[in-house]
């Protein structure tokens, strides 16, 4: 049986495809030229389709200089267009005799199903941070619970979660997640001071006064200053990183 690949390609994708198949059967191929070339800027192209799909205009091909009528079977190959085989294969079928022929068709498309996909692709790491961050709370305040019924701090529970799920144990993490890490740590820094400054009570400050200063804010001034100087130095951290530590 003969076989021949008819096709239009637009971008190439289409006679990538074509070739492989005339390269896997070892057949001839014929591809469909319009005899005024569609322009090279996509969005032009779109438009004018659009418009040619209203009024169901058909442009005409170049000749064919092939004898369709020794070949038993056409692989037919086209773009989908609008939700239809382009133009100039409507222009083929409507001007060639292809009764008694086997016709298979394959069809490549670049329109809503691969837009969809490559918009799918783009979101993908933001759609794995926000999955990462749903399951680190969740996990996160489930031991909380559990470990507030036996007794112990949440702050326990948060370190374990941390722990398990790290890159150093479950790998839990999405990197997109271990990329922003710096960011996370100043945003729950200033959630934690936040909630520190609303529970504050000025009487109570009042009533400690002195004593407070001297066993909390000179100790932690000292620790912060160690913390700045060595930190860097020892874990080759950045020096924002230390002063949040």
């Amino acid at each position: 049986m003969n076989k021949l690949v008819v096709y239009f390609s637009y971008t190439g994708n289409t006679k990538m495809i074509a070739n492989r198949i005339k390269k896997k059967i070892n057949c001839d191929i014929l591809e469909i030229k319009t005899v005024i070339p569609y322009s090279k800027d996509y969005e032009t192209v779109v438009n004018d389709e659009q418009n040619s799909e209203a009024s169901n205009y058909l442009p005409e091909i170049q000749d064919i200089n092939i004898d369709l009528s020794k070949y038993d079977e056409i692989i037919l190959g086209t773009p989908v267009w609008w939700y239809r085989p382009v133009p100039a294969i409507r222009t083929f079928l409507s001007k060639s005799d292809l009764s008694g022929k086997t016709v298979k068709p394959f069809a490549t498309n670049a329109g809503l199903l691969a837009l969809f996909f490559c918009k799918w692709v783009e979101r993908k790491k933001g759609i794995n941070m926000i999955i990462s961050l749903a399951y680190i709370f969740l996990i996160a305040m489930s031991l909380s619970y559990i470990l507030k019924k036996i007794k112990f701090p949440s702050l326990l529970a948060y370190i374990i979660t941390g722990i398990i799920i790290g890159p150093y144990v479950l790998n839990g993490f999405d990197n997109s997640i271990l990329n922003i890490s710096a960011e996370l740590r100043q945003i729950a820094l200033i959630i934690i001071l936040i909630r520190a400054g609303i529970t504050l009570n000025i009487e109570d400050l009042k009533k400690v006064g002195r004593p407070a200063i001297l066993m909390c804010f000179i100790p932690a001034c000292f620790e912060i200053i160690g913390m700045c100087f060595w930190a860097p130095k020892l874990l080759n951290i950045s020096l924002l990183d230390a002063a949040i530590m």
